[in-house]
Order: structure tokens, then C-alpha cells, then sequence
């Protein structure tokens, strides 16, 4: 059976007996938050009709098959708060707590992008901004010259 890890790329063909692995991946690893990725990935496979059959060993993100004969696993998330809830990874599987589940991930998702910001950060960031913005306002100076030549020295009358 091929299969394929979401995050790195870790491709391996699963026999009976072994596993030969035919790319290493390991390379990428998923930001911000191990368990919302891996969590976007579920739902992004079961909406290809693919099957999360296994965990990546480089990178801890699910690895899925196209096989149908593929097992499906449950996944265990573990929330900001404790809980630990296993998400059924097969295709087409419906929880009706899925909505649930995607807000409290926004909202765990939310405050971690808030607790990175640090005041270094966003002076860094709205530093940037300002140094981006100088040659926004001399390109229009330019252009506001070019049109008051142009209409100062050639008129049509």
C-alpha cells in the first residue's frame, strides 16, 4: 500500500511484512500548532475521499492512502485544555460536533498567534511596514511630477 505523509512528504509503501520508504520528508514540520495541523490535514484528506492510516515518524502528522482497502485510524487531539478527542479519520466520516471542534481550534489558534506577538515583534513588524511604504509614496511622488510636466508643457491648445 503507498502511502504519503501530509506535512513532509514521507512517501512509503507498506507490505505485509516491512515498510520501504521511498522519500525521507522530515523536512517541513507544522506551524503554529502540531495538533491544528494535523487536525486541517484530517479534513482536508476526508474531503479527497483518502485514508489516514498511520502517524509520519519524522513529523507526528497523519500519513494517508487512496487504497481502498486502506484501515482508517482514529486520531487523537490533544486540546489547549486537557482533552484529549479522538477524531475518526475515515472518509466521509460525519460528526455533527466537527463545527464545534473547527471554533474551538480557531480559538485555541488565535490566542497562540497572540501569545508569539511579542513587543519586539511588532515593532519589527510595523517597522517594516513604514520601510515599506517609502517607496509606495515616491512612486507616487514620480508620478504626480510626470503628470504636472506633462500638463504644464504639453497642452493641447
Amino acid at each position: 500500500m503507498h502511502v504519503r505523509c501530509t506535512c513532509c512528504h514521507r512517501v512509503e509503501i507498506w507490505g505485509q511484512d516491512a515498510r520501504e520508504v521511498l522519500a525521507e520528508g522530515g523536512l517541513r514540520v507544522p506551524a503554529p500548532n502540531a495538533t491544528i495541523a494535523a487536525y486541517r490535514a484530517i479534513v482536508a484528506v476526508q474531503e479527497t475521499g483518502h485514508t489516514v492510516v498511520g502517524r509520519c515518524p519524522m513529523c507526528e502528522q497523519p500519513m494517508v492512502s487512496d487504497e481502498p482497502t486502506a484501515t482508517a485510524i482514529e486520531w487523537p487531539l490533544h486540546m489547549d485544555d486537557g482533552d484529549v478527542l479522538n477524531l475518526q479519520t475515515a472518509p466521509l466520516a460525519t460528526d455533527t460536533s466537527l463545527e464545534t471542534l473547527d471554533a474551538r481550534l480557531e480559538q485555541w489558534e488565535e490566542a497562540l498567534k497572540r501569545s508569539h506577538a511579542t513587543v519586539a515583534s511588532r515593532i519589527f513588524e510595523g517597522s517594516l511596514l513604514g520601510v515599506m511604504i517609502i517607496p509606495v509614496l515616491c512612486w507616487l511622488f514620480a508620478v504626480g511630477m510626470v503628470l504636472l510636466y506633462l500638463n504644464h508643457f504639453f497642452t493641447l491648445d
